[in-house]
């Protein structure tokens, strides 16, 4: 899904269904990256979150490295999956 530029990484979540047991969030926010893992209940099984560098070049401005993003993503992803042992 494509955001508007003017909506430069606000709050975006996607969600994966893992073996049919689990449901992964990814949250991606303006200043951090954040994982949630659920059960099939619903409950919370796991939780990341990994914040990145906010680049001002200028006054009034704000940058971010989207590779960084990619990457905080992805710890985070590792490390629910690491927190409820499991296997992807």
């Amino acid at each position: 899904m494509a955001y508007p530029a003017t909506r430069n990484l606000q709050l975006a979540t996607r969600t994966l269904v893992l073996m049919q047991k689990y449901i992964l969030s990814l949250d991606q926010g303006t200043t951090s990256s954040r994982s949630i893992l659920f059960d099939a209940h619903g409950q919370i099984v796991a939780v990341a979150q990994q914040e990145f560098k906010q680049l001002f070049p200028q006054p009034g401005w704000v940058e971010h490295d989207p590779m960084e993003i990619w990457e905080s993503q992805l710890n985070t992803l590792k490390e629910v999956l690491d927190k409820a042992t499991i296997k992807p």
